[in-house]
């Protein structure tokens, strides 16, 4: 459930079913209403988009082999950039490493 961070009442719409139990949340620090939920083993994207007065929570495929046998030992949000030729802000990218020496972006 996604709570108000000024009433900390429950959003219209914030409440989602997840496959499993997730230890951490990464906030995108570019765009709030992307964030990625971390294991141990395994990364998922949560979307979230307004829509009227309710919230409409999007859980994306796994980020991860689900069978892959990797272990995450870090993982952060690289910052935007402005692509010079069209002046677009471009977003940032979530990386994950991992202890079998595997870095996925």
């Amino acid at each position: 459930t996604v709570c108000s961070s000024l009433s900390g009442q429950a959003l219209p719409g914030g409440s989602m079913e997840l496959p499993m139990k997730f230890d951490r949340v990464a906030v995108n620090p570019k765009n709030k209403d992307v964030m990625a939920l971390v294991t141990a083993t395994q990364v998922r994207m949560v979307t979230m988009t307004k829509s009227h007065q309710t919230y409409i929570m999007k859980l994306l495929p796994p980020s991860l082999p689900v069978d892959g046998g990797l272990s995450i030992c870090a993982y952060s949000w690289t910052p935007g950039y402005v692509n010079e030729k069209t002046d677009e802000q471009m977003p940032g990218s979530f990386i994950v490493a991992t202890r079998q020496s595997t870095l996925i972006i």
